[in-house]
């Protein structure tokens, strides 16, 4: 197998692979290395072992030269002074010399040692002899013949046994030095393989950290410059390579990130082109803020409508908020706008004055996905042309309302006129019903017309009202009055709950107008019940400020699609959405009824209606109090009891 193909395998591996087989390489290595140098050791060991032994016969031969010489000493000192106790001593070292003699034989493992040896004990043996015999003559009192013997004999054999045992110790010593020098080579060469062991140890460890730092390093660089790139908007940056390590493991997740952001980034753009294009052609003026308010994003309608003069809609730098709340004197959109962010609440709609246009503005948060509020979105909807169309025809209907009012008074006076006056005249039946109903169809069209000038008043703000202290029991015993030949017709009954009503306060209201009210309710709830009847009541609230009127049916009841329907202009809580029953009148009823509670300062409700059970409406007045103040702009409206027409009570 080739050192590149090997490589090129190593490359393959992750890195706990790599470092894992490094370091089997290294270790196997210094295992080979610590077998070697065990081996070396032992090797010492036993040279010193050897040495250890050498030294030991060299110290044993050494003593027994120093018990050879004092025992020499001994018997020279006795020959010359005859001393009794010196021949004791003299047993005492020649035992000693031959115990040292006798274990130096024992402990010597090499043949020609022995062999030195055991001549060695022959000449001792002799000398020993020589040695008997001179003390012998010296115990005999014969002095001259012991030095004779001394000075013939003793003195040579003496002499040939300290050169015997100077031989042995030169051969000892020759021995250990040769050990010992043996001994430092070898200990020597195990240093040198130890600091040999030590720098492979070094060097393989520099050259592993060098090729995978290098590498990881190498890889990390390829990494960082892959990154660098992508983060200064190159997205098709990627990490080049075909690694199997975790390294190139981390590449391909870098390199997937960056295809999904890529990915991402590109659905992003087309949802923004969208998202402009959508804003763009839109006809209201768009406007987003986002939590800094610096930072907007508006279409080319809002520039159109605000007159303002940009070269690049939709681009923030080139209109700030500030200009326009700048443009936007009569309204602080700055201060709309950080109450929507700060409650999460859409702000409701306004109409400003802007120029010589009326411009409707609305807004609302934008809420992420956990509700946090992320900016806000405002619209500018120019309703100028709007509004005049409407003004034009609350203003035909007002028109159209006093046109029709004057013959439409004629006809129900002369209708009435004939039907109570010319009663023999109109014999044929048939000529008394076609009066009939062109008297009944004259009071039906003058209810139409005062309710759409009624709609058209309260909706110009030119409706006054007369304030004064109301007994609302005063006035519901009216309206029941005047309903009975109603409930009468249709079977049904009307009552009053007087132990509500006897108990309350006076009302601050206009009473005609409360009256029209209480009407409005008795007559919706008497058209809509077919068995049973309707009851009136009224209590306190408990913040004792206002009176509250309740009517009770016990009619057809409201789906819930119906009740969606109610207080709007011409809408019938009938049983479909898209259709109207045109003889139960325009649907306007309760939208007027709407107007009038509210401008009173109170409230008017559904309370509840259930299905073949009955609906129950309610309304509030406040309470008389002589801290209110009586308000009458425009003279009050009268009702004709005669013909039902409202005027002016000035005429």
């Amino acid at each position: 197998m080739s050192l590149p193909l090997s490589l090129r395998r190593l490359n393959n591996l992750s890195l706990r692979a790599k470092l894992l087989v490094g370091v089997t390489i290294i270790v196997g290595v210094m295992l080979l290395f610590g077998v070697y140098l065990f081996l070396r050791l032992l090797t010492i060991n036993t040279s010193f072992v050897t040495l250890d032994e050498h030294y030991s016969r060299l110290r044993d031969v050494l003593v027994l030269e120093v018990d050879n010489k004092q025992l020499t000493g001994l018997v020279q000192t006795d020959v010359l002074k005859h001393d009794p106790k010196l021949e004791a001593q003299y047993n005492t070292k020649s035992l000693e010399l031959d115990s040292a003699l006798a274990k130096l034989k024992s402990a010597s493992q090499d043949q020609q040692e022995k062999s030195a040896l055991a001549k060695y004990e022959q000449i001792t043996g002799k000398l020993k002899g020589t040695e008997l015999l001179i003390l012998s003559e010296v115990r005999g009192g014969d002095l001259v013949k012991a030095r004779d013997l001394f000075d013939s004999n003793y003195e040579s054999q003496q002499a040939a046994a300290t050169q015997y045992l100077t031989n042995l110790v030169d051969n000892e010593g020759g021995v250990v030095s040769s050990s010992i020098a043996t001994n430092h080579k070898q200990v020597e060469a195990t240093q040198l393989w130890l600091t040999l062991t030590l720098l492979f140890l070094v060097f393989a460890l520099a050259l592993m950290v060098t090729f995978f730092g290098k590498d990881i390093v190498t890889a990390i660089a390829a990494l960082n410059l892959a990154a660098a790139e992508f983060a200064r908007g190159n997205l098709s940056a990627r990490v080049t390579g075909n690694r199997k390590d975790e390294i190139g493991s981390l590449g391909n997740e870098f390199n997937d990130m960056a295809t999904k952001i890529g990915e991402s980034y590109d659905q992003l753009k087309q949802e923004k082109i969208r998202f402009l294009a959508s804003i763009n052609g839109l006809r209201v003026g768009f406007l987003m803020t986002f939590l800094d308010t610096r930072t907007i994003t508006y279409n080319p309608a809002l520039a159109e409508i605000l007159h303002l003069t940009t070269t690049a809609p939709g681009n923030s730098t080139q209109l700030t908020l500030e200009a326009v709340q700048q443009k936007l004197t009569a309204y602080d959109l700055e201060a709309a706008i950080q109450r929507c962010q700060q409650t999460g609440q859409s702000f409701p709609h306004t109409q400003i004055n802007y120029a010589d246009r009326i411009l409707n503005v609305t807004g609302a948060p934008i809420l992420a996905s956990d509700k946090t509020v992320l900016g806000t979105v405002i619209l500018f909807d120019d309703i100028t042309e709007a509004k005049i169309q409407e003004r034009s025809k609350d203003e035909f209907f007002s028109i159209a309302s006093h046109e029709l009012r004057t013959p439409l008074t004629s006809i129900k006076g002369n209708s009435s006129m004939i039907l109570d006056y010319y009663g023999e005249v109109l014999k044929d039946e048939k000529l008394r019903e076609m009066v009939d109903d062109m008297h009944s169809s004259a009071v039906r069209l003058i209810e139409i017309v005062n309710d759409f000038l009624d709609v058209s008043r309260l909706e110009q703000g030119k409706m006054s009202f007369k304030y004064m202290p109301v007994s609302v029991e005063k006035v519901v015993e009216g309206v029941v009055y005047e309903m009975k030949s109603v409930v009468a017709e249709r079977k049904i009954y009307l009552k009053i709950d007087r132990l509500t009503l006897d108990a309350l306060p006076l009302v601050w209201a206009d009473e005609n107008r409360l009256k029209q009210v209480v009407y409005n309710l008795v007559g919706n709830a008497a058209k809509f019940t077919d068995d049973g009847g309707i009851t009136i009541s009224a209590e306190l609230d408990p913040t004792k400020k206002f009176v509250k009127v309740l009517v009770t049916d016990t009619g057809r009841g409201m789906t819930h699609e119906s009740q969606q329907l109610l207080f709007h202009k011409f809408q019938q809580a009938s049983s479909s959405l898209l259709t109207r029953d045109t003889t139960r009148g325009t649907g306007l009823g309760l939208y007027i009824s709407k107007m009038i509670i509210e401008m009173m300062g109170g409230e008017i409700a559904l309370v509840k209606s259930l299905e073949n059970k009955g609906t129950v409406f309610s309304f509030t007045v406040p309470v008389a109090s002589s801290e209110q103040k009586v308000s009458l702009p425009i003279p009050a409206l009268v009702t004709d009891s005669k013909t039902g027409l409202t005027s002016n009570d000035e005429g």
